[in-house]
């Protein structure tokens, strides 16, 4: 933690066998190009990182420290930990289009859920839904739902899920089918999991994660705090 500035060296060994030894070689001028990146972990999850592309003029007498001339330049200065501002809401299945006052839903009901990148920077877009479940604390317990595991739907629940992204609008989209055990005497649940960011800057994508309050209609006998005294169940 912290702030300020750290110097690493870099010490760059060079195997001339390999390389005199190789068709490609040749005793005439030329150069010789690579890269060092410079990376910051949190474990085993690169946060940011730096790339700068070197060049050594041959001049000569192959590698001779005299005719080296190693230049340095910014090959990709880019934070690998980016950040999008995400916007989650309830949306139309069909046009997309954001539900401003979304009514109360039932069991049965479908919710769909569109994510998006509303940052200032135009090339970061949400590529995929990498996990999304469904939550409701009621009485102490908890209720989790699983609907999107590892970016395709959860095997369980694959029948109560359809998801897809729309990367030539930068939105990713997950319809859920609401099951009777959300409907209790909670009349909210929160939907919660993690997106990827992609950007054309750079070949990593990057995980953000959100979250949504969805509003529930219960029943007149749950809202009561009654249970009803007859219950049928039909098998399709």
């Amino acid at each position: 933690s912290g702030s300020g500035e750290n110097y690493i060296n870099v010490y760059l060994n060079v195997d001339f066998a390999a390389i005199t030894g190789s068709p490609l070689y040749s005793e005439s001028d030329g150069e010789a190009k690579f890269c060092v990146e410079a990376a910051l972990y949190d474990g085993s999850t690169k946060v940011v990182h730096h790339q700068t592309l070197f060049k050594a003029n041959l001049i000569g007498d192959l590698f001779s420290l005299s005719s080296v001339t190693l230049v340095g330049y910014s090959l990709e200065d880019f934070d690998g930990g980016y950040t999008g501002e995400l916007d989650v809401y309830q949306c139309d299945p069909t046009t997309l289009s954001e539900i401003s006052f979304p009514t109360l839903l039932n069991a049965g009901d479908l919710l769909t859920v569109c994510i998006e990148n509303i940052s200032d920077n135009p090339d970061i877009i949400v590529d995929q839904i990498d996990s999304m479940k469904l939550i409701q604390e009621m009485s102490g317990a908890i209720f989790e739902f699983q609907a999107i595991v590892g970016g395709v739907e959860d095997e369980g629940n694959a029948n109560l899920v359809e998801y897809w992204c729309d990367k030539s609008i930068g939105v990713c989209v997950a319809s859920i089918v609401l099951i009777d055990q959300f409907f209790g005497t909670q009349a909210t649940l929160d939907v919660t999991g993690e997106v990827f960011l992609d950007s054309v800057l750079s070949k990593e994508a990057n995980a953000q994660g959100f979250g949504l309050k969805v509003d529930l209609d219960l029943s007149p006998c749950q809202e009561g705090g009654l249970m009803p005294i007859l219950s049928e169940t039909l098998f399709g």
